[in-house]
């Protein structure tokens, strides 16, 4: 499946897009060697925001069902689709958080990995 056939079936611009079997490019289109090996793409689904990331990830669980088809597709041939959250805290604050089992269900319903990333804010100490 191309890349391109990905984001006109969601109706989003990927950030980053490539399909399996084109030649492999950079970011600014130099080319390199070899050809891409899967295709992968890259959606902004919601921008950051101040709150709790499992409000952001319920709020995009309306939006993820619409596609229920296209993720399902995906899955049973092989590929995966990956909820990939960034949460940003104060380096001076703890933080942790609980994903209600109605979510983690409603993702895995929908063959959709969860992947969290926690970044540690600077602050000017």
């Amino acid at each position: 499946m191309k890349f391109q056939s990905i984001a006109k079936s969601i109706s989003l611009a990927p950030v980053i897009g490539y399909s399996a079997g084109e030649i492999r490019t950079t970011p600014k289109g130099q080319v390199l060697p070899g050809v891409n090996p899967a295709t992968f793409c890259v959606f902004e689904l919601i921008e950051r925001d101040v709150g709790f990331f499992t409000d952001g990830v319920e709020q995009l669980l309306p939006l993820l069902a619409r596609h229920r088809e296209l993720l399902s597709s995906i899955a049973a041939t092989g590929g995966s689709s990956e909820l990939y959250v960034g949460v940003f805290v104060d380096k001076s604050e703890t933080t942790g958080f609980s994903v209600q089992a109605d979510t983690m269900a409603a993702l895995a319903e929908l063959s959709i990995q969860l992947s969290v990333e926690i970044y540690l804010e600077r602050t000017d100490d």
